[in-house]
Parts: structure tokens; C-alpha cells; sequence
């Protein structure tokens, strides 16, 4: 029996020798010689005879499946030492060789002897991969050193022109579009004559007209005509094209909407039915129409809704197609077709006027009412032909006059005129500044010699000027009265605090001597209507037309007591009476009106007919001061009296907030000409701690002012 001691070194030796010898031949051989010596197990050679054995190849030192096994092959021994090829039976393929194995023999049915890592004699069959290459891309670029190839470059990288030789193909050729061949000239290149020109003008001779398309520029004095070709076309601006010219900051279109003031309750089962009017304005010719409706009542499906235009055009919007417990909420035609009628007839037209819906109920309930018109409006975009929009800053170098300037303005006056056609000393020259606190724009407006426009000198100054103006601050705090009153100040808020920013407009409160004006009481009255049947917009106009402005409710209460007005009135701040306090001085008009209801009305100035403060005054700060009692000792009768006697009237919130910034009123309270309603305490910086609708019979400190 064979020894199981690992094979001695003189097998590794043997084997690689044998390797090694193949691996020197020009063709590497297939088979690989393998020489060793075994022992026997008490020692000694082996005995002689024929063995099987099993030859293999690992990629491990133990266990793992063998890469390559040959066996068993009968091999001879003689004197322990044996010899035999590898690879006859099972050939050795180089590629498949282990760079690092290990070589494993079995003799017979024994386990495996102890392996032996192959050496690297072994691997000299690996070249025979390089002789079995039969191609020229198998050793590429990236398999050599950096500088290999230094002295080669890739065709791509070639030019066009070291391929093809053509000059066409060089870049950067010189530039020869200055020259041209003699080909492409016309004879008058080379002969300077008039007469090889092409294209000849049209030459005007004696006794001949000029010819087409040109026009006669002048005749000279062998009587030949000078003609000129016609000039080009003038672009006419389309009317709504002053945005595209202006870089869109100038706008002639708007978005209009007229509204109901109030729901109106719907009479059951009436065949006349009850209308609700709206007055639209003229602010141009619409663009688009549309009229939006909210109608409520417990049977639709009885109700018929009718529109009337401006021009009593009739336009059917619902017909009974309703369902009962319903109600509709919808805007005729853009989101429902009208029945009948053509609202889009007044594109292109002005809808100014009275537009009526009429709602009849043809149906029983309680014959009461059933339901309302909750609101409805005609909204308009229109391409207004009265007003602009100007988006951004207005920035004016010299003074901007709206309306007819007077030969009369004193130069350097002030910024711009608010009211058209009055004269430039009236009260309505005025200036237009920048956002402010109320105290400073108060300060401001007096360094002008003027005051804090009223509510009603700012509505005309919206009206007839710069209807797009930011939120502005008026002599009596600018309280809106619960939004009715956006149309003067823009829309403050009711109850603003002192401390907001809004746009200052200041005007001067000055009227000239009129030709029918009366005195009452110290109280110059331009003009009065004692009857209730003007608007807000009709009052305001008339008052501006005699060059002044609605009296105030100081002024009202001194008119009232001396028996010169017995209606509703409106007064300059918009006639909040202060919960029924004052009644006595502007009626019984309710808190917040609007401004279509219909009231009379009264014009007022002082005696103040020029920019200086008259004499007896004192200028504090810019304004003229007639009078101070700084005493929380004097009701309303005794201060709008005194102040009244001299030709004054009771300092307005924003006078007086300038008179208390002085050091001038100190008393802890003080009445102001819009009987002193401070919003919600917001404004005492004018009026101090004066109570929000505060007693006749108060007892506050005053100042009179020009």
C-alpha cells in the first residue's frame, strides 16, 4: 500500500521543470510532464507495479470542486519514482488556469494526498493565448503606456483639409466679401453715366405733372416741379392704445359697477309687480355689459324678472322656470342667456341713465310679501372718455391745473388745482402730497396755509381729477361711515388709528366775495336750499359751482338756530350725526346715510378772501388761529356762537391736532367742527379725550380758525 504522506518536493520539481520546458517552445504543447517519487507507508520506494491515479487542480488549498481532474491514469513506478504526461485525457485549457492554485494527486481508492501550490512555471502555458491571437485590435490604446503613441493622431482629430487637400476645406480663409469679380458689375460701374443707370426716378419736366406716388415739394425757376414721394401713413391710436404708448401705466378702460342701496321685499301674488332702480353714471362708452341679479322667494316657478334699460328696452331674464324654495344668483349674459333682449346692443354705447328690474310674483302665498331683491347691478367696462388711471407715482415737475388755468395764478402757488373753473385763489387750489400720518399731514397741509381738504373737497377731487388715488385722509379724520363713504377718502376704514399712511390733499378753504352771498350770524352763506331733494353728488356740485364748500355742522347748527334751516341737510364731512346727538344742527338724517339719499343743503365760508390770515388772527404753524378757549368750560352752542361772531368757524380735527402738536390747546378735550366724533378714540391727536358722540351739553375746550 502506498504511503499517505504528501508528495515529496522532487514531484513539485519535477513538475515544474517539465512545464517550464514546454513553455520555451515556439508552439506551447497541450500536455503538461509530471515526475515524483512515493514511498511506501513503513518507508522506502513504493513496489514496483502499475498505480491509479487522479490528478486535479484547485483554486483553494482544501475543499472547493477541482478546476481541472485528469484520472484515474495507470501510471508505472519503478524504484518509487513515476512519470507521466498530464493532459492526454483531459486537456489542460490555459485560459481556465488559477493565477494562484494548488495541485492535488489520489492513488487509488485513498483519500487525496496533501496539495501542493503550483509555481509559476505552470502558467508558461498561458502563452499560448498570445499565439492563438489572430487579430490586430486585441491590444488597444488603453492597454499601453501614456506615451506609446505620443508620436500619433486620430483621424477625427484631423481638419477636413489635411484629408482632402482642397482649399475649400481651410478655415479661417481671408475675407474677400469687400471685392467683387468683374462679372457682377453693371456697365455704370465702369462708365459713371447717368444713363446706364437702372431704375431712374420719374424726372418732372415743364408743363408736366409729378409722377406716381410722388407729390409737388416746390417749382423752380425754369418752372420745373421739385417732387417728393409721399410720406408714410400716420398710425391713427386706437381709442384704449394710451396703456400700450405709456408702458402700461396709463389706462382710459375701467370696471364700473352700479349697485342697488338696498334689498327690496317682493309683493305676493301681484300681477304690477315692484321695481328697483339704479342710476348709472357716465363714465363712458361700455366695453362690456353685464347685469348681476340675487332674488330670493319661496315659489320660483312664479316669478317673472324683467329689465328695463336706459332707453326702456325691454329684456326678459327669468319666466317662471324656477322651483319652489329656490332662489337665483346669476349675471346676465356672461353666466345666463337673457330669455329675450340683447344686452350686448349697448357695447360701444353710453348706458348712462335709469335702469329699472321689474319682479312680479304670480303665484298665492299670504299676499304679504315673499322674498326680496337682495341686490342686483349693472357692472360696465368701459373705455371712459372722463378719467384715467395712472398706475405708479405721479411725478410733476411744474403745476398741473385741472380745468381752465387763470391769467390771475400767482406763480409758485401750490401743486394743482382740485376744482375746475374756480378762481385761483378759491378754496379748492389746493396740493396733492405723498402718504402721511394724520399729524403730519395735518402739519403739512398747514405749512401751505391751508387745511386737510374736507370730505367733500376730496369727493370732487376724486370725481373730477385723479379718480384713482390711493386711501386719503380728510379734515374731520375721514370716518367712512360703515363704507359709504369710499368715494371721498378711498376707503380708509372706519376707526383708523392717527398712525396710518394715506395720501395728504390740502386745500386753502378761501371764497371769494360772491355775488349773493349773506351773513348770518358772522356766518357768510353762498347759497341755500331748504328743501330735502338734492344728492350727496348734486350738493356737493352746487356748492363748488358758488366757489365753496358745504357747511359745516358747527356752522349748520348756528344757521339752524337762527331759523334758516328747517330740513335734513348735508354737511361737509357727510353728515354722520353722531346717534341722533345732533340733530339740531343737520336734522334727523340717520348715522352713515348714502349718498343718494336726498337731503338740502347749505354753502358756507368764512370771512377769510385771501391767503393771509386776516387781521386779529394768529398764524400757528400755517394755521390762522381766530380764537382759543382752553378750558373744558364750553358747550356746543357757545363755541360754534363765538366762533361764528367772529367770522370763523370751529377748528376741524385736523386744525386742531396742529393747535395741540403747538403747545396751543392743552385742555384735556376740545369740540371741532364735525362735532368732535373721534373714532373710537382713534383721533385724539385732534380732538384729545373728547367721547365718541358726546353731548350737546358737554363741556369741552374750542379754538376758532380761518
Amino acid at each position: 500500500m502506498l504511503s499517505r504522506r504528501p508528495v515529496t518536493g522532487l514531484l513539485i520539481a519535477g513538475l515544474l521543470a517539465s512545464l517550464y520546458a514546454g513553455a520555451a517552445l515556439a508552439t506551447v504543447p497541450a500536455t503538461v510532464r509530471v515526475e515524483g517519487a512515493m514511498t511506501a507507508i513503513g518507508g522506502g520506494a513504493a513496489p514496483d507495479g502499475s498505480y491509479d491515479l487522479i490528478f486535479s487542480i484547485y483554486l483553494q488549498q482544501q475543499g472547493g470542486a477541482p478546476l481541472w481532474s485528469e484520472g484515474p491514469v495507470k501510471v508505472k513506478i519503478e524504484g518509487g519514482r513515476f512519470g507521466t504526461a498530464l493532459g492526454t485525457a483531459s486537456p489542460l485549457v490555459a485560459a481556465n488556469l488559477p493565477a494562484i492554485g494548488w495541485f492535488g494527486i489520489k492513488v487509488g481508492q485513498e483519500p487525496e494526498l496533501e496539495r501542493q501550490p503550483l509555481h509559476s512555471v505552470l502558467y508558461a502555458m498561458r502563452a499560448g493565448l498570445a499565439d492563438s491571437l489572430a487579430c490586430s485590435g486585441c491590444v488597444q490604446a488603453s492597454h499601453l503606456a501614456a506615451n506609446a503613441l505620443a508620436g500619433y493622431v486620430k483621424t477625427t482629430m484631423l481638419s477636413d483639409v489635411a484629408l482632402s487637400g482642397s482649399y475649400a476645406d481651410l478655415s479661417g480663409t481671408p475675407n474677400l466679401a469687400a471685392y467683387a469679380k468683374t462679372g457682377d458689375f453693371e456697365q455704370v460701374a465702369y462708365s459713371g453715366q447717368y444713363k446706364d443707370l437702372q431704375g431712374l426716378p420719374a424726372i418732372p419736366t415743364f408743363g408736366k405733372a409729378c409722377g406716381t406716388g410722388l407729390v409737388v415739394a416746390g417749382i423752380l425757376a425754369d418752372g420745373t416741379l421739385t417732387c417728393v414721394a409721399l410720406p408714410e401713413p400716420v398710425v391713427k391710436l386706437p381709442p384704449d392704445g394710451i396703456d400700450e404708448i405709456s408702458n402700461n401705466l396709463i389706462f382710459n378702460q375701467f370696471v364700473d359697477a352700479f349697485a342697488s342701496k338696498a334689498a327690496t321685499p317682493i309683493l305676493d301674488n301681484n300681477p304690477i309687480g315692484i321695481y328697483s332702480e339704479i342710476e348709472v353714471g357716465d363714465v363712458g362708452f361700455a366695453q362690456s355689459l353685464t347685469v348681476s341679479i340675487e332674488v330670493t322667494n319661496s315659489d320660483m316657478s312664479a316669478l317673472q324678472l324683467v329689465l328695463y334699460d336706459s332707453e326702456n328696452k325691454e329684456y326678459v331674464l327669468f319666466n317662471k322656470n324656477g322651483k319652489k324654495g329656490d332662489s337665483i344668483k346669476t349675471s346676465y349674459p356672461d353666466q345666463t342667456k337673457t330669455i329675450s333682449g340683447d344686452l350686448t346692443y349697448w357695447v360701444g354705447k353710453n348706458p348712462k341713465g335709469k335702469w329699472r328690474l321689474q319682479v312680479i310674483d304670480t303665484a298665492f302665498l299670504n299676499n304679504a310679501t315673499d322674498g326680496e331683491i337682495t341686490s342686483w347691478s349693472v357692472n360696465l367696462q368701459t373705455l371712459s372718455s372722463k378719467k384715467i388711471h395712472i398706475k405708479g407715482d405721479l411725478v410733476i415737475d411744474g403745476t398741473l391745473t385741472v380745468g381752465t388755468p387763470s391769467s390771475t395764478t400767482p406763480a409758485g402757488t401750490q401743486d394743482f388745482q382740485l376744482c375746475a373753473g374756480t378762481d385761483p385763489n378759491g378754496m379748492c387750489k389746493a396740493n396733492l402730497s405723498k402718504g402721511r400720518t394724520f399729524l403730519a399731514a395735518a402739519k403739512y397741509c398747514a405749512s401751505q396755509n391751508a387745511d386737510i381738504c374736507t370730505d367733500s373737497q376730496a369727493y370732487l377731487m376724486r370725481r373730477d381729477s385723479l379718480t384713482a388715488l390711493n386711501a386719503n385722509w380728510t379734515a374731520s379724520f375721514a370716518d367712512n361711515d360703515s363704507g359709504q363713504w369710499n368715494a371721498a377718502n378711498g376707503g380708509t376704514g372706519d376707526n383708523h388709528s392717527a398712525d396710518s399712511i394715506y395720501l395728504t390733499p390740502c386745500c386753502h378753504n378761501v371764497t371769494p366775495k360772491g355775488a349773493n352771498e349773506q351773513t348770518v350770524a358772522g356766518i357768510r352763506v353762498l347759497a341755500l336750499r331748504n328743501t330735502a331733494d338734492k344728492t350727496w353728488d348734486e350738493a356737493v356740485s352746487a356748492c363748488a359751482a358758488e366757489q365753496a364748500d358745504l357747511c359745516s355742522k358747527s356752522q349748520y347748527w348756528v344757521l339752524r338756530q337762527n331759523g334758516k334751516i328747517s330740513v335734513n341737510v348735508w354737511s361737509s364731512d357727510h353728515s354722520d350725526n353722531d346717534s341722533t346727538n345732533y340733530e339740531k344742527g343737520i336734522g334727523s338724517g340717520s348715522d352713515d346715510p348714502s349718498p343718494t339719499n336726498k337731503y338740502g343743503y347749505a354753502c358756507c365760508a368764512t370771512t377769510r378772501t385771501g391767503p393771509d390770515c386776516p387781521v386779529g388772527g394768529t398764524n400757528v404753524d400755517g394755521v390762522c388761529m381766530a380764537k382759543l378757549a382752553n378750558a373744558n368750560s364750553y358747550n356746543w352752542n357757545t363755541t360754534t356762537t363765538a366762533c361764528a361772531a367772529l367770522g370763523a368757524n370751529v377748528c376741524s380735527v385736523s386744525q386742531s391736532a396742529v393747535l395741540r402738536s403747538a403747545g396751543k390747546i392743552t385742555a384735556s378735550a376740545n369740540w371741532t367742527a364735525s362735532f368732535s366724533d373721534n373714532d373710537g378714540s382713534q383721533a385724539a391727536v385732534g380732538v384729545g379725550s373728547t367721547a365718541d358722540d358726546p353731548q350737546n351739553s358737554a363741556a369741552y375746550a374750542y379754538a376758532c380758525c380761518w
